[in-house]
């Protein structure tokens, strides 16, 4: 570093004592303020010249930070892309889940009608929900909400089930309160069955219920 400081100050002396020759000798010369000007114009050149490849290193740094910027840019593009990308692979598939568990409740609707004398209110299908897996959709459980549509003497008056009224430690159970009961447990009965053997849904989990 010392050496390169040395050999510039040198340089400059040299092209200072070269300029002051010429301006002694050609003082009397008509032209002499345009040799001035053009010695004025050597020294500077030999005074900055050692300093241009110090500009040019900063061109280059500049040049650097502007790739760093640029590949900063660039990876900030992809991390949204991938980012915009993962939500709307997220929001297909809530719409997919959603669009299968609405026509799902509408088949169960649909086939509890068929065979049921109550009106259903509500279905709550419980289902795998992850649609990267070959058992996407199975139904796992599901809640029913019922509602009567009939009264109590149509029910009862149904060919299909006959109760008697029968004695239980000595004390006769009301017919009619039994027939009810009786009726509505074998119609839950009959909507497990259509739902184990239609859906593959485990019996244990269809829950039934009448509306409050």
């Amino acid at each position: 570093m010392l050496s390169a400081i040395s050999i510039w100050v040198k340089q400059i002396v040299m092209v200072v004592i070269f300029a002051a020759f010429l301006d002694f000798l050609l003082s009397d010369s008509k032209f002499f303020k345009y040799i001035k000007v053009f010695l004025g114009l050597i020294v500077m050149m030999a005074i900055i010249n050692p300093l241009i490849p110090l500009f040019q290193r900063d061109l280059k740094f500049d040049q650097i930070s502007l790739d760093m910027l640029n590949a900063d840019i660039d990876n900030s593009v992809q991390m949204s892309i991938v980012n915009k990308s993962e939500n709307l692979k997220k929001k297909n598939d809530e719409l997919t889940i959603q669009e299968y568990l609405n026509q799902l409740k509408q088949y169960i609707v649909s086939d509890i009608n068929r065979i049921s004398l109550f009106e259903v209110i509500k279905v709550t299908p419980s289902i795998n929900e992850d649609i990267s897996s070959d058992d996407f959709g199975r139904i796992m459980a599901v809640v029913i909400i019922l509602r009567e549509v009939q009264s109590d003497e149509q029910i009862l008056s149904k060919d299909r089930i006959t109760i008697e009224a029968i004695k239980i430690r000595g004390s006769q159970i009301d017919n009619k309160l039994e027939g009810k009961e009786f009726h509505r447990e074998y119609e839950y009965n009959k909507i497990r069955q259509l739902l184990n053997t239609k859906y593959d849904i485990p019996e244990e989990n269809i829950f039934i219920d009448l509306e409050a």
